[in-house]
């Protein structure tokens, strides 16, 4: 899918969560983005609207053939015919909650004449995983349990010594439930005027050792917006807001269906 094209040159860590990605350099000058390689709609439309909740709103599906940009339309009615969506280059995040894709058997029909009556056919479906109930049957019964649950660890701060590095907070020791917003993300700590002097900030080791910046710790969406907007008047024109939970960084959806079960008693304090 496109996350998007720009005029002048992105930082490598701009989509640092985001891979396999691809830059093609377009008649205008821009530089048009894509992410993921799929070989049918359905799977790269699940993954648009996973790079949309990490806040990449104006993602949208694209289809290539031999190298060449063509109609989305005419790419769907080709693998129609072929009737069938082989698994292919799967598009991958940061670590967050993200719903596995299920897995089809197909069992090849028999090779006689007879015809098996539809009204013996016994459809068995699965419950969708990303539902809010689903999602919160994976937590505690209570707040105070979710809370309790979670236990800093002893070295989760110890990722953030490097000499002249922004001050910041590092989430893994915030337990409970959070908005902020993020800023960007580098190999390593850096200095405050590397990220336009913003504060305050929270810190975050990703799982491949990458440094991942956020500002302000928020109650609610509203006022995590707003931030927002601020940052991106700061010269952050990516920023988008994200939340977290007991140190782990997890979708919207996700921290919206906590705080709807919870109330604010699932919130960290600030």
């Amino acid at each position: 899918m496109q996350i998007g094209a720009f005029k002048s040159g992105i930082s490598k860590d701009a989509f640092s969560e985001l891979t396999p990605i691809t830059g093609e350099t377009v008649g205008n000058g821009f530089v048009r983005y894509t992410a993921g390689m799929f070989t049918g709609f359905e799977g790269a439309a699940k993954a648009k609207d996973l790079v949309r909740e990490r806040g990449y709103g104006d993602a949208f599906v694209v289809a290539y053939q031999d190298g060449k940009r063509i109609p989305l339309g005419d790419a769907m009615r080709q693998t129609g015919a072929a009737g069938v969506e082989p698994a292919s280059a799967a598009i991958t995040t940061a670590p967050a909650s993200t719903t596995p894709t299920p897995t089809v058997v197909t069992t090849p029909a028999p090779a006689t004449s007879t015809t098996v009556p539809a009204a013996t056919t016994v459809p068995v479906t699965t419950p969708p995983a990303n539902t809010d109930e689903a999602i919160l049957a994976t937590y505690p019964a209570t707040a105070e349990e979710v809370l309790a649950s979670y236990t800093p660890p002893v070295d989760a701060t110890a990722y953030y010594n490097e000499p002249g590095a922004a001050p910041a907070k590092q989430v893994e020791t915030v337990k409970g439930l959070f908005f902020t917003v993020q800023v960007g993300v580098y190999s390593k700590p850096v200095a405050l005027d590397r990220i336009f002097n913003i504060e305050p900030l929270n810190s975050e080791r990703t799982a491949t050792g990458k440094i991942r910046y956020t500002t302000g710790m928020f109650l609610d969406t509203d006022a995590a917006r707003t931030r927002k907007d601020v940052t991106v008047t700061l010269g952050v024109s990516d920023a988008y807001v994200t939340a977290y939970i007991n140190g782990k960084r997890i979708p919207l959806s996700e921290a919206n269906a906590l705080l709807a079960k919870f109330g604010t008693s699932i919130l960290a304090q600030p």
